[in-house]
């Protein structure tokens, strides 16, 4: 038998009995079950860069919306969960291993860790507020500026303040899920609170539309930390995946952005923008003694979060 047969061949054995008995559902590669408000995932998928497999860990609450907005359901995969994580060994992959007998004791390996780190992730995140209390805005706050010196420096230095969470912690994005995790739990102030913070950190990302055909362009900070957008939606399909703004850098005195635009009038040009509000972006492009002025509606946003009162959000 092949040693990735073996492999998966213990899992089944093993680690099947182990998870029914725990109350999941599933079989081979994939199990989850409902635990209260949480829906908590395991799958094992192959690394096609290695004789190896990673073991995927997701959390998702019924009643948190997906990134991509999509209805929540038990059948909910693990990359629509908000929560991610995986099972490590050293590596963030599990080895096959060279022969039978060493794939059966990687194996072995990784339903001790399911035992010892992965169950205890899950109930540890499960039951709320959890160490999400524990959480502040001021903390996500610094998060963000620690992330935006280490784009600027391009190395890695210690974060200010370590902070249990249940995933990658991308500070917008975990705004946006506490705001929702706070309205849920009745905790309005603090679901003001996240929410305003989600849209203070989001700047100028998410999908913009820009024109009257419906085209649409997606804003993001690159890892140097200076915004661009590619075009996302269009009439005309060559435009999709084109640039659209790069090197838009902040130019702190005047409150603007500054950087270089593409468009269908002037071609690529100098331009600045500003926030009118939340929803509306100001757009100048100037290329010599030609200027255009556009007004940008954002139709999408990290941030976006529906908590606007002081009841839970229907979902």
């Amino acid at each position: 038998m092949a040693k990735r047969d073996v492999f998966f061949a213990t899992l089944r054995a093993e680690l099947e009995p182990l998870l029914h008995a725990a109350g999941f559902e599933g079989k081979g590669r994939a199990w989850r079950r409902c635990v209260g408000d949480a829906i908590q995932i395991m799958d094992v998928a192959d690394n096609k860069y290695r004789d190896a497999c990673f073991v995927d860990l997701g959390i998702h609450y019924w009643w948190l919306p997906t990134q991509t907005r999509q209805p929540v359901s038990d059948a909910i995969d693990w990359h629509a969960c908000e929560f991610q994580t995986r099972l490590v060994s050293g590596t963030s992959s599990w080895s096959y291993g060279l022969t039978a007998e060493i794939a059966r004791n990687n194996a072995r390996a990784l339903i001790a860790a399911v035992t010892e780190s992965g169950l205890p992730y899950f109930a540890t995140w499960s039951a709320l507020p959890g160490p999400f209390a524990a959480i502040e805005p001021d903390d996500l706050r610094t998060r963000q500026t620690d992330l935006e010196e280490i784009r600027r420096n391009q190395r890695v230095r210690p974060f200010t303040r370590e902070l249990a969470y249940p995933g990658h912690l991308e500070p917008v994005r975990a705004a946006r899920a506490l705001a929702h995790i706070h309205a849920h739990l009745g905790h309005a102030d603090r679901a003001h609170a996240f929410a305003s913070l989600a849209r203070e950190l989001a700047g100028l990302s998410g999908r913009w539309r820009y024109d009257e055909r419906g085209s649409e362009v997606e804003l993001y900070r690159t890892n140097e930390g200076a915004w661009a957008a590619r075009t996302v939606a269009s009439p005309r399909v060559v435009e999709i995946g084109m640039w659209a703004l790069r090197g838009v850098e902040p130019d702190v005195e005047a409150g603007t952005w500054r950087g270089e635009i593409m468009t269908t009038q002037v071609g690529a040009a100098h331009c600045t923008l500003r926030l009118v509000d939340e929803r509306t972006l100001e757009v100048v492009a100037t290329k010599g003694d030609r200027t255009v002025r556009m007004s940008w509606i954002r139709v999408a946003s990290p941030a976006d979060t529906d908590v606007d009162s002081a009841e839970p959000p229907p979902f």
